[in-house]
């Protein structure tokens, strides 16, 4: 994957930090629905609303969501690696493509990504 970090001469990306914190605090084994991530992400969604011009808090918040995003997807069994290298792909296909309200447009080259393809649905 892309978003790595080295440790100790290896590559260690944060997918796999992610997992081994769910592993070790036994969140892996606890039931999680939809209703529930959604909850938890959102929680660190109105804590970035509420950080507004607290560079600090907002750092915080950022780094929450990203986490609290890919442990939820990890415990309802999305392969969150394999759809980020998927998402890869199709965000790559939009370099050259116009902005709009600081946004990147989907441009003449832009690919859809397969995430059914990944999910085997």
């Amino acid at each position: 994957s892309s978003v790595l970090r080295q440790v100790g001469g290896s590559s260690v990306s944060v997918f796999t930090d992610v997992h081994r914190f769910n592993s070790e605090t036994g969140l892996n084994e606890v039931e999680l629905t939809d209703e529930q991530a959604f909850s938890i992400i959102n929680e660190e969604v109105f804590e970035l609303l509420a950080a507004q011009g607290d560079r600090v808090l907002q750092a915080d918040a950022f780094i929450d969501i990203v986490f609290a995003t890919l442990s939820c997807a990890q415990r309802l069994g999305f392969p969150m690696a394999d759809l980020w290298e998927e998402v890869m792909v199709s965000n790559m296909s939009k370099v050259g493509a116009g902005f709009v309200n600081g946004k990147l447009q989907k441009g003449e080259n832009f690919v859809e990504p397969d995430f059914a393809g990944v999910l085997g649905v």
